[in-house]
């Protein structure tokens, strides 16, 4: 969900599910952080040597075959449709953080947010889900 890639690979398959439709089968995954490194373990298990380098944050199938990241399924799309894409990332950017955000806001979840830093840089942030356990 936090992904740019993953949001710019989606409006593009929405666009050609319009566009062509019938002509490939269509299955998006949203996932979040936990999700997507459980699929990417299970992926690198399954399908060995081309996951192993893989640092995307997204990733795409045509028909059963690993097309790439973002950008390479974009290649793929305006190769075989003609297919090109006028946003700019700042757009991709905009609606993960708002998809993200909505996710957090819409989640009946508690969350902390945790950032490290040293010597005042910020080297990066993480989400923390807070699980409550009554027990009896």
């Amino acid at each position: 969900i936090k992904d740019h890639e993953f949001h710019m690979m989606k409006m593009a398959v929405d666009t050609l599910e319009r566009t062509h439709a019938g002509a490939m089968k269509l299955d998006i995954h949203e996932l979040t952080d936990t999700d997507w490194e459980s699929f990417l373990d299970e992926k690198k298990t399954n399908i060995k040597g081309e996951i192993w380098g893989f640092k995307s944050g997204a990733m795409a199938f045509v028909e059963g075959k690993l097309i790439g990241n973002g950008d390479d399924f974009m290649r793929w799309a305006k190769t075989k449709f003609g297919m090109i894409d006028f946003r700019p990332p700042a757009f991709y950017e905009a609606l993960s953080n708002q998809a993200y955000k909505g996710y957090l806001e819409n989640t009946e979840r508690e969350f902390v947010y945790v950032d490290f830093t040293h010597d005042k840089t910020t080297y990066g942030t993480s989400d923390i889900r807070i699980v409550q356990r009554h027990c009896a």
